[in-house]
């Protein structure tokens, strides 16, 4: 199961969701953040650039995009709200896992990968939060 977060994000998220009667409206939020920014990742082929494919791959390939032969692997990526005030981000396929960290043969390619900007985006949205 792919897992990922970015610890300076959700800590604070996880402080500012324990001050909320009701943080599912803020969790949403960053969740269609995070959505947008794995989308973003796919169709740019990583975030930075994903390390091109081995040759033997290319081969086999048909010029689909890194990722991308069936979609199956953008399909099986979820984000959940997985307690009170905390979201997951995951997928069911190994594969997913692999890709994200990388092995001693494959080399990583990020799916879930914030760039500073979203990083950024989310600390606003934790602010104007923190002001209501």
């Amino acid at each position: 199961m792919l897992k990922v977060d970015d610890s300076e994000v959700f800590r604070g998220l996880s402080k500012l969701a324990d001050t909320l009667d009701n943080p599912a409206p803020l969790l949403n939020l960053v969740a269609g953040l995070v959505e947008r920014s794995i989308e973003a990742n796919f169709a740019a082929e990583g975030r930075p650039r994903w390390a091109p494919l081995a040759a033997a791959t290319l081969k086999r390939k048909r010029g689909q995009k890194i990722l991308q032969e069936t979609g199956a692997m953008a399909a099986s990526i979820t984000i959940v709200q997985v307690s009170t005030n905390a979201i997951a981000v995951g997928s069911p396929l190994d594969r997913a896992f692999v890709h994200q960290y990388g092995t001693v043969s494959i080399p990583a390619r990020p799916i879930v990968q914030l760039v500073d900007a979203e990083i950024k985006e989310i600390a606003g949205i934790l602010q104007r939060w923190a002001s209501i």
